[in-house]
């Protein structure tokens, strides 16, 4: 697993022996280049695990509320089936 990620890129390509260039977002700009793919498919993948986190944590806090709002017997019969689903 570590070897396909390491050869994604290639630290030692080939490249321009010229002066960077001199504003920051040029500079980014030319150094993420071999990485512009990976830079997208990270972003795309960060942005679905924050949702699902964010899923996540909005699920626990209504099963919370539903714990509040009933008494054990009536909780598991109410919403016993759901929380089987959620656990799988």
């Amino acid at each position: 697993m570590f070897r396909f990620f390491e050869n994604l890129v290639d630290p030692f390509a080939p490249f321009d022996e010229q002066t960077p260039p001199k504003s920051l977002w040029a500079y980014l700009k030319s150094q993420y280049g071999p990485f512009k793919k990976l830079m997208i498919w990270m972003a795309l993948t960060g942005v679905l695990v924050a949702m699902v986190e964010t899923g996540l944590i909005f699920y626990s806090g209504r099963v919370i509320d539903l714990m509040n709002a009933s008494t054990t017997g009536e909780f598991w019969s109410a919403h016993g089936i759901e929380l089987l689903l959620a656990a799988l």
